[in-house]
Parts: C-alpha cells; structure tokens; sequence
C-alpha cells in the first residue's frame, strides 16, 4: 500500500479510540460467527491484535479522548476556526494535547510568539476548556485507587 498523502486524513485520538473499540467488537462477533481455517496462525495473530489494542484503549481511556464526543470536537473545532488562525495540524493538537499552559501552547503551535499574542494565547487556553469536555484524570505514582473511582 502506498501513502499517497500523509496528511489527508488527520484523526483526532477520539477517532482512533473510537475506531479500534469497533474494530474489537467486529473482530470478537467474528470470532464466534465463523472459526478461522488456520486456527493457530489466526489465534496468535488475534492475540497480539488485541494486547496491541488493549494497550492503546487503556492509554486513550485516561487521556482526554475518553471523554469527547463527535459534538464537542466539532464544537471546538468551529470555535478554534473563528477565533485562531491555526493550521490543520496545529488544530489537531490543541484538541489532543488541551493545552492549559501557554508552555503548551507555544509546544504546539508553530512560531507562536510571532503569530500569537499572550492574550490569545490565554484566548487560546480559554476556548480549549470552554469548549471541550473536562478531561479524565490523569493517573500518576501517587494517584490512589480509590481517587480514580472518586473522580468518576
């Protein structure tokens, strides 16, 4: 397969969680509609399909992806392009990465002390956590258990 154009299709982390629960969903309804003609190759290929899989949903699962919605990223994609002039790219980011520090800003968009000014930075800051749903708790060391289930 041959990539034609690299940036023809930029996916929000919320699609790509979207897209391999359902890719999970259809690969375990198969499973049990229709056994595989070679069992084992099929069985080992399925397994690393799916740690792979598990790996990337439990990562996405504490990012802010868990908690978007088809609406929000289109809402905060409305409000980004009203009020910012930022690239395709750099719009992808902010709604991944929710910058909340202008540090995190100026990480995401290309030359920004030159296109940006503190105040729309901090406008910036401001539409992402508007818009956007509030993220999932990020887990650390000292993230207990019982806070996780306290914060859900």
């Amino acid at each position: 397969m041959d990539i034609k154009d690299p940036q023809a299709a930029l996916v929000t982390n919320f699609e790509v969680l979207q897209t391999i629960l359902r890719a999970q969903a259809l690969r375990a309804k198969k499973a049990l509609d229709k056994p595989s003609k070679s069992p084992i190759l099929s069985e080992v290929r399925t397994a690393e399909l799916n740690a792979f899989s598990s790996k990337v949903i439990e990562y996405m699962q504490h990012s802010p992806a868990s908690v978007e919605t088809r609406g929000s990223i289109e809402k905060a994609t409305a409000a980004l392009d009203s009020q910012f002039k930022l690239t395709r790219l750099e719009r992808l980011q902010v709604i991944n990465l929710r910058p909340d520090k202008p540090v995190e800003v100026h990480m995401v968009v290309e030359e920004c002390p030159e296109r940006m000014t503190s105040q729309q930075v901090d406008d910036l800051i401001q539409c992402v956590t508007s818009v956007l749903p509030a993220p999932a708790p990020r887990l650390t060391a000292s993230t207990s258990l019982s806070e996780l289930a306290q914060s859900r």
